[in-house]
């Protein structure tokens, strides 16, 4: 029966053999001489995405090390910065607090100095005015002494020179 049926569609069981044995030599030629080294070709293909994924996976793993590292001596970096800042901050108040204080030191000095200028003009201009009224007082006495003195006068030429000498040391 599975011969009628080849023979009503005009096809011949030897030529289907044929058909069929030629089929499979050219599936076997196929496949030792086109798939096999296609099929290799393949294997090499999918074993270079492996190797160049596994060497992409390494070199993005490097490059996430190497920016971590990065990052890292950055902030490192901005910290010894900001020490650095503190540091100086630190020095200049130091500094502009010394420079303040011989700034206080020198003016006192020059307080003091001209304190003691003081004094020494003071002490002079007094002595100055001890000699002068000591010469007043002599050229008074001699005044007196050319006129005739009476004993009222000369009561009265003394109290007189105790009462300006008595002023003086007030002053």
């Amino acid at each position: 029966m599975g011969g009628d049926i080849l023979d009503a569609l005009g096809i011949k069981a030897s030529d289907m053999i044929v058909t069929v044995a030629g089929f499979v030599v050219l599936l076997l030629i196929l496949r030792k001489y086109f798939f096999g080294p296609i099929g290799k070709m393949l294997d090499d293909y999918q074993e270079d995405l492996r190797r160049e994924k596994a060497e992409a996976d390494r070199l993005r793993e490097e490059m996430e090390r190497q920016q971590q590292e990065l990052t890292d001596r950055l902030e490192h970096i901005a910290a010894e910065a900001r020490d650095k800042i503190q540091q100086a901050t630190e020095q200049a108040h130091a500094t502009r607090d010394e420079i303040i204080a011989q700034a206080r030191r020198d003016a006192e000095a020059i307080i003091e100095k001209g304190r003691d200028e003081l004094r020494r003009e003071k002490e002079r201009c007094l002595a100055e005015l001890r000699d002068l009224a000591a010469d007043l007082a002599v050229d008074g006495a001699e005044a007196l002494l050319r006129e005739t003195m009476t004993q009222p006068r000369q009561r009265a030429f003394v109290d007189d020179y105790l009462r300006d000498l008595e002023r003086l040391r007030k002053n």
